[in-house]
C-alpha cells in the first residue's frame, strides 16, 4: 500500500497507484514482494535483522522529529487524539536512543541508514517537489522565529485529523440536525453561498456575518468530495465564542466553481457544507467533517435530490431517518408543549437531536421544557418513524 499512497499524492509516478482487476495495488504488491525477495538472497539472517532493525530505529527517530516539528509550529489544525507527556524530553530521548542503537548494529547499518537517507533526500527533491505542492509544518516554526510560514498546511492537516474517526463525544447525528439547510439560484457564485451561509451562522454564533466569512478564508480548511454527479466541498471555520458544532448546507443545483481564494482550483460542486467548529476542540470539527466526507461519498446524489429539508438531512444519516417537528399551539403536535424531553415516549433507538428556539439551538438534557413554536428534530430508524406530516412517534 505505500507505493500506491505515495503515486496517489506525487511521490511516485501515478501508474505506480493503478489498481489491478481485483481492486489490489499490482505494482505495490510486487515492487514490494520483489525488493524483499532480493534482501533475503542477498543476505544472511544476522545482516537482514540489523538493516530491518536500523531501518525501524530511523522511522522511529524521525517520528519523534515529526512531533517535536508539529508540537513546536501550534498548527490549529493539530489535535491528536493523544499527546505524549514531558515534552519535548520525550522525543528528544527516542531521536538519541535511536541513533545510539544504530551505532552498535555495525558499519552495515550506518552506511545503510546513509544511503536510505541520501536516496530519500534526492528522491523527494529531485522528483517529487517539481511535481507537488507539499507544505511543510517547519515553516510554522520558523514563523514563530520570524521568518515565512506556509498557511496551506493547515488544509492538509486538517483533511489527516478527518480521517481519524469519531469519539464518543462527537455528536454527528446532533450536527445534521441542528443543520440549516438554504438553496441558491442559478449562476450564483461561491460569494453569494458564503454569504447566505455567514448570515445563519452569524445569527447562531452571534459573530458579525463579515467575520464568520472571513474566518473561513483564513482558516484555509476546504477539501472537495468528487462524484461523477453531484460533487461537494466542505469548508470548515474555528471560532472561539463557539460551543456546539454548527452546519449550514448550502445546495446549488446548476453548480458553483471553489476558486483559488477558497482553496480550489476552478472545481465546480452541487453543494457546500459550511462547518463552523470551536477552538477549543478543532479535532472534533474536523473529525465531524471527515465523517460528513464519507456519507456524501454514497450520499451525495440523494442529498441533491432531496425535496425537504427533512429528506436532505436522512440522506445524510444511513440507516437512519429525520423528522423536524414545529410545535405550534393548534397543529398536530401540540400535546408535547410543556413537556420534558426526559418525559418523552420515543420508540426504541429513537432520540431528540435538536431543539431550536426563536432561532438559538438549545443544549439538551432530560429537564429541558419545550414551549410553543420551538422546531424539535426527532432522528430513529426508518421502520420506527412516522411518514412525513404525521405526529411526532409517541408511543
Amino acid at each position: 500500500r505505500y507505493p500506491m499512497a505515495m503515486a496517489r499524492d506525487g511521490l511516485l509516478p501515478a501508474w505506480m497507484g493503478g489498481l489491478g482487476r481485483f481492486g489490489t495495488p499490482v505494482f505495490g504488491v510486487v515492487s514490494t514482494g520483489a525488493a524483499i525477495a532480493l534482501v533475503v538472497l542477498a543476505f544472511d539472517a544476522e545482516a537482514i535483522a540489523k538493516l530491518a532493525s536500523a531501518f525501524v530505529l530511523l522511522t522511529l527517530g524521525l517520528v519523534n522529529l515529526a512531533v517535536l516539528v508539529l508540537r513546536a509550529s501550534e498548527i490549529k489544525s493539530y489535535a491528536p487524539s493523544f499527546r505524549s507527556p514531558l515534552y519535548p524530553w520525550t522525543q528528544l530521548v527516542g531521536i538519541a536512543v535511536s541513533g545510539y542503537l544504530i551505532s552498535r548494529l555495525g558499519s552495515a547499518a550506518l552506511v545503510f541508514v546513509g544511503v536510505v537517507t541520501a536516496v530519500g533526500w534526492a528522491w523527494h527533491h529531485l522528483y517529487a517537489t517539481p511535481r507537488t505542492e507539499r507544505a511543510g509544518a517547519i515553516r510554522h516554526v520558523f514563523r514563530r522565529w520570524g521568518r515565512e510560514a506556509d498557511d496551506s498546511l493547515e488544509r492538509e492537516i486538517s483533511a489527516a485529523m478527518a480521517g481519524h474517526g469519531l469519539r464518543d463525544r462527537d455528536d454527528y447525528a446532533g450536527l445534521i440536525a441542528r443543520a440549516v439547510v438554504l438553496s441558491i439560484p442559478e449562476g450564483a457564485d461561491i460569494g453569494e453561498a458564503a454569504a447566505r451561509a455567514s448570515t445563519v451562522l452569524s445569527d447562531r454564533i452571534g459573530v458579525p456575518t463579515e467575520r464568520v466569512t472571513e474566518r473561513f478564508l483564513e482558516t484555509g480548511s476546504l477539501w472537495i468530495q468528487p462524484s461523477s454527479d453531484h460533487p461537494t466541498a466542505t469548508p470548515v471555520a474555528l471560532f472561539e465564542v463557539l460551543d456546539v458544532d454548527q452546519l449550514v448546507i448550502v445546495r446549488a443545483s446548476s453548480g458553483i466553481r471553489i476558486p483559488a481564494a477558497w482553496g480550489g482550483s476552478g472545481e465546480r460542486v452541487n453543494a457546500l457544507f459550511f462547518l463552523a467548529g470551536t477552538t477549543a476542540e478543532p479535532g472534533r470539527a474536523l473529525r465531524l467533517a471527515g465523517e460528513l466526507a464519507g456519507f456524501l461519498h454514497t450520499g451525495a446524489r440523494a442529498c441533491g435530490q432531496a425535496a425537504t429539508e427533512d429528506e436532505v438531512k436522512t440522506a445524510l444519516l444511513p440507516g437512519r431517518t429525520v423528522r423536524q417537528y414545529a410545535l405550534l399551539p393548534e397543529g398536530l403536535d401540540a400535546g408535547l408543549i410543556g413537556r420534558r424531553i426526559g418525559d418523552l415516549s420515543l420508540p426504541a433507538e429513537a432520540e431528540v437531536a435538536a431543539v431550536i428556539r426563536f432561532g438559538v439551538v438549545l443544549d439538551l438534557d432530560s429537564g429541558l421544557v419545550l414551549e410553543a413554536d420551538d422546531q424539535v428534530t426527532v432522528v430513529g430508524p426508518e421502520e420506527a418513524m412516522p411518514a412525513p406530516g404525521e405526529p411526532a412517534p409517541l408511543s
